[in-house]
């Protein structure tokens, strides 16, 4: 029947392997997982540490009191059971003496394991200075059971021969302050000694002795109930390495560097040719033909997680993965390299999300998930990433020969292309993998001729080959543990990256760095993707987010690259040649922008023109460039005038005089004012006299002329005076 057994405890594992410090904690859920969690913790411990033969592990293990009744008092004088006491006297409660029980669930330890150390922490409840002398006793019993009312049921359970005195215990003078007992190494280790012990049983510890230091219980304050630390010794030797021999069924094998290999099940499917392991080391993947999946190392069977289906490259088109031949962890990113066998064709070579069982798409660019691997033999038969370099080297064959060498080659990530490094003299190499320190190993198929079935290691150097193993038929995968490298601090930034000029949308994408790779995006805006096509004006945010769950920020303004330009001509000198100047006005400039005018000049005001059509060019700082034009007006003359007088005046002072002037040269056309106010080429009702006019061009510049106004001739009068001699007549 499965336990019931509350909160989880908490293990941590300290690792002591030379050079390679690591803590890793695990919480367990229920009992029955918890049993199978801590054998895959044994195994993880056993999985993780690489190519050493025997791995040193400190295990603490912390555990709560975790029920109402996993806590209880019990009154000397008889043996009356308290089990919901609001926090636990040690040992007396008043005038009252009594002992109290603890009792604590799920003890991962193996049985016969040597504890390093162990204590149980308490939390103050109420001050207490008295003196206080305790003593610790453990239930001498193989699983202990739950403390009930019944009478006397702590003292009536079987007690350790070993005990521990807590005498003289310090004052509690805080409320919450943390209490540690003396070492009780020695009476847990009593209890794990016994033959009926299992990992996963419960332990209870029972206090007695005179004093008051009182605690939290279960009941007053569970999350500081009364807490049991042990440490034990976790030393064992390592299994390291893992090998797939290929029959109708699939067989799982381990192997060690000392010859050694053992078999451990079966895989349940007939496919299987490659496999890898993550950087916990805790978990192996592979592919059954194109059904990717993980391998159970404790048992050997496989579990599906799906087809992966299809890959798509624009140019090569669409390819349904059925034949995963090579696969290699990049333990920084997370991501699985994998390359697809094709039958007289080059492989190709795509990625895989392990955490989905998905290929990632555009892995190498947009729409690109895949890319052949040219440049080796037919077959590219396994994959693998050196722990040293990072760099991914592969295994080429001609499957089923048994007279063309095999060659080690290097393949470039980004275009797929494969470099010969080595020629072995093995001429059916089926599976590849390093080790943490940088070896390779390859395995041979049935048709070796070297060894069928064996395990070499590589001098990457000669490529000589050292028998590791025989495990004898086809011999189809090998992968070592390889410790993930540390990662730098996830970064990003984004950038604005179209030059399309004119357009009134811009592109913007997200450049990650460090990290464990595996990035995933998630725009202000909605998008998922590394990149976004047009976007208009305006600010906007990404977050990346690694492969192991580490985020970071960063954003940008997109500004849309549309330059334009406009001049206006500038008054020239109204009597000099080559005197135009204009200035050019932009808009929509991103960035840094240069002009040049067609005669050369590069500033905004182009001085000494003439006349005639004038280009300035801008060009912005994204290379968008925009172009206007300008006629400057330049005459071939100066501006002059001529006004003339067209009617007289009247008779007798009278206003109605009329004049006219003629423009010529300049600029046409001309604009006119008379000394009146009137501003046509005629200027009627001039009074007599002088009469000037102003006339200007379109391009300003002006000139004055004048006329003078007469009156009419037929007003002149021309007066004759006789004189007349006047004589008296003396005639009749």
């Amino acid at each position: 029947m499965q336990k019931h057994i509350g909160e989880p405890p908490t293990i941590t594992v300290l690792y002591l392997r030379p050079n390679v410090p690591l803590t890793q904690h695990y919480e367990q859920t229920t009992a029955l997982n918890f049993c199978k969690g801590y054998l895959c913790l044994f195994v993880t411990v056993l999985l993780c540490l690489g190519a050493q033969s025997e791995v040193y592990a400190q295990i603490t293990i912390s555990v709560k009191v975790n029920h109402n009744d996993d806590d209880a008092e019990e009154r000397t004088n008889d043996g009356s059971m308290y089990l919901n006491s609001s926090d636990l006297e040690l040992v007396d409660d008043g005038s009252r003496d009594q002992i109290v029980g603890m009792r604590f669930m799920g003890i991962t330890i193996p049985q016969g394991t040597t504890i390093l150390d162990a204590y149980i922490q308490f939390e103050t409840d109420e001050t207490n200075s008295g003196t206080t002398n305790l003593t610790f006793h453990g239930e001498d019993v193989d699983d202990a059971a739950r403390f009930t009312n019944s009478t006397n049921n702590i003292s009536n359970r079987p007690l350790t021969s070993a005990s521990v005195n807590w005498n003289n215990v310090p004052p509690w003078t805080t409320v919450s302050e943390k209490h540690n007992t003396p070492d009780l190494t020695s009476i847990i280790q009593e209890i794990v000694n016994r033959g009926g012990w299992s990992s996963g049983n419960d332990m209870v510890i029972i206090v007695s002795g005179s004093g008051e230091r009182t605690a939290e219980s279960h009941n007053g304050e569970s999350a500081n109930a009364p807490k049991l630390f042990i440490t034990y010794d976790g030393n064992f030797d390592l299994e390291d390495c893992y090998t797939v021999k290929q029959t109708s069924s699939g067989e799982l094998y381990s192997w060690e560097q000392s010859g050694s290999h053992t078999f451990i099940g079966n895989l349940g499917v007939p496919e299987v040719e490659t496999m890898v392991m993550n950087g916990s080391c805790d978990t192996i993947f592979t592919a059954d033909g194109g059904d990717f999946g993980t391998i159970n190392p404790i048992t050997g069977s496989f579990t599906s997680m799906g087809s992966l289906g299809q890959v798509d490259n624009p140019t090569l088109g669409t390819h349904t993965i059925r034949d995963v031949d090579g696969m290699a962890i990049d333990n920084l990113s997370g991501y699985i390299y994998a390359s697809e066998r094709r039958n007289s064709s080059t492989d190709l070579l795509f990625l895989i999300d392990p955490r989905n069982g998905q290929v990632v798409q555009d892995a190498f660019g947009a729409g690109i998930d895949y890319v052949p691997i040219p440049g080796a033999l037919l077959d590219i038969d396994d994959l693998a990433f050196s722990p040293c370099t990072g760099e991914l080297f592969g295994v080429s064959t001609v499957s089923n020969s048994s007279s063309v060498n095999d060659i080690i080659v290097k393949i470039d990530i980004q275009s797929g292309v494969a470099t010969p490094i080595v020629t072995l003299p093995e001429c059916d190499s089926e599976g590849m993998g390093f080790n943490n320190n940088c070896d390779l190993f390859v395995s041979a198929g049935n048709s070796g001729c070297v060894n069928a079935g064996a395990i070499f290691q590589v001098n990457l150097t000669t490529g000589a080959l050292t028998e590791i193993t025989d495990i004898g038929g086809d011999v189809e995968a090998v992968v070592c543990c390889v410790d993930a490298p540390q990662p730098s601090p996830l970064a990003c930034t984004v950038l604005q990256t179209n030059s399309v000029c004119g357009s009134t949308a811009a592109d913007i994408e997200v450049f990650p760095t460090g990290g464990t790779g595996g990035y995933v995006y998630a725009w202000s805006n909605g998008p998922t993707t590394k990149t976004q096509s047009g976007v208009s004006n305006g600010t906007y945010t990404v977050t990346v987010t690694d492969f192991s769950g580490n985020t970071t920020t960063c954003e940008v303004i997109a500004e849309t690259y549309d330059p334009s330009c406009s001049i206006v001509e500038d008054q020239a000198d109204c009597d000099k040649q080559g005197s135009g100047q204009a200035t050019v006005t932009l808009t929509g400039v991103v960035g840094a922008y240069s002009l040049l005018w067609s005669d050369g000049q590069t500033t905004a005001t182009a001085t000494g023109l003439d006349g005639g059509l004038h280009t300035v060019t801008v060009t912005d700082g994204y290379g968008c460039t925009s172009t206007c034009t300008i006629d400057i007006q330049e005459p071939a003359q100066a501006l002059i005038c001529n006004a003339s007088q067209t009617q007289y005046t009247s008779c007798g002072n009278a206003s109605d005089g009329e004049a006219s002037v003629v423009a010529s040269f300049g600029i046409p056309a001309y604009t006119y004012l008379w000394d009146n106010g009137q501003t046509s080429t005629t200027a009627t009702g001039l009074s007599q006299g002088l009469h000037s006019v102003t006339v200007e061009d379109s391009a300003g510049c002006t000139t004055s002329c004048s006329v003078e106004i007469l009156q009419d001739t037929s007003c002149c009068q021309i007066i004759y005076t006789n004189r007349f001699l006047m004589y008296k007549s003396t005639h009749p």
